[in-house]
């Protein structure tokens, strides 16, 4: 998550969704937001993998819910899901 909040995504997302005039002190912002969010962002070890692997294009749900093959096996089959799934993969295919 951290490496996704950077003065780039900031001046590449959020500036341009500003007033006009703002004056943008990326660091402090960045400092203060992750302040606030720190606790709330902290991941475990099968959280951290799970996000990792969405990143990749692929679904893991079964490191967040190893005592629910049930509703693992739902998760990996909803088409919202798969729809997002691919949309990562296709824009990780224009990258290389």
């Amino acid at each position: 998550m951290e490496r996704l909040l950077t003065a780039e995504a900031i001046e590449g997302e959020l500036a341009p969704m500003l007033v006009g005039g703002i004056v943008l002190h990326i660091d402090t912002m960045l400092d203060q937001a992750w302040r606030v969010v720190e606790s709330f962002v902290k991941l475990s070890p099968a959280e951290a993998d799970y996000v990792t692997s969405v990143g990749l294009g692929e679904l893991r749900p079964e490191l967040l819910m190893p005592a629910h093959p049930e509703l693992v096996s739902v998760l990996t089959r909803h088409p919202a899901i798969r729809w997002k799934l691919d949309n990562v993969k296709r824009h990780l295919s224009k990258k290389s």
